[in-house]
């Protein structure tokens, strides 16, 4: 019939309660004798205080395919609620999945890739209301991208937001922006945390009238998670990839030349 049932298990330790259903799609095509449901696919959410879970899913059905979108679908109470259809997101509806948060007055953000438009960006839908979404941060030019993002729920209503960006499309021109909300569609202005681009480096020496070595080194951020400690400081883990260039040539042909990336893991503590 579909993989859109749903189930749930509490963990605790190395046991787990055995897992009870929370949600099943309604059940299609009975009157045809060809029954099927809705698939969900990336569940994203939380479970609250009382072990309710409140869940964001991508919706999929072979029967009724949503053409030239992402359509995902707010799951609480056993019910359907809301639905948000974004353009077709491509490999990001897997990589960069629409992340469900709450902020400091109970109220539900889904945080999504928009890529349509001049500019590719971070939205955040104000779920149960009618304003317009709030961009977090858009790509900086019409030829940026916005490669990935991370979002991260908070103490308190706390929302994090991590946006891998390059703003002008240019090699190694990528890095990773942080930003937070407690609620209300603002969002402090994003912080970029890596510089990759003012640490770009080239070295040229001319070895005779005729040959040269060069070397050049470029960087590219990777994802990053979020927390707080104790004493309320944001905390970020993040992957940053140095790639570097290396050529000799002579009388106008490269003679040698090779490439590495080395990933580094980063920890920084505002």
């Amino acid at each position: 019939m579909g993989n859109g049932e749903v189930f749930q298990s509490t963990l605790d330790g190395t046991t787990a309660t055995p897992p009870h259903e929370v949600f099943f799609p309604v059940v299609k095509g009975l009157e045809k004798k060809d029954a099927y449901c809705d698939g969900l696919d990336t569940l994203n959410g939380y479970v609250d205080s009382r072990g309710t879970p409140h869940l964001i899913a991508a919706v999929s059905s072979v029967h009724e395919p949503v053409s030239g979108k992402s359509r995902d679908e707010l799951i609480e109470n056993g019910k359907a609620g809301e639905i948000i259809d974004l353009p077709a997101l491509s490999f990001h509806a897997w990589a960069d999945v629409p992340a469900l948060l709450v902020d400091a007055k109970g109220q539900r953000h889904v945080i999504a890739l928009y890529l349509a438009g001049e500019r590719p960006n971070v939205r955040d839908y104000l779920l149960g209301g009618e304003d317009e979404p709030t961009v977090i941060r858009a790509a900086g030019s019409a030829k940026g991208t916005i490669d990935s993002f991370q979002a991260w729920q908070g103490p308190g209503g706390r929302m994090v937001v991590i946006i891998q960006a390059n703003d002008n499309g240019g090699l190694g021109n990528a890095d990773s922006f942080v930003t937070i909300s407690t609620g209300d569609g603002k969002w402090s202005p994003p912080v970029n945390v890596t510089n990759n681009s003012g640490r770009m480096s080239f070295a040229s020496k001319q070895t005779s009238s005729e040959s040269n070595v060069a070397i050049e080194k470029s960087y590219v951020p990777g994802v990053a998670a979020a927390a707080f400690d104790r004493d309320g400081h944001l905390l970020l883990l993040m992957i940053n990839n140095e790639h570097s260039l290396f050529a000799s040539t002579a009388f106008g042909v490269t003679i040698a030349g090779g490439s590495t990336s080395t990933p580094t893991l980063r920890f920084l503590k505002f």
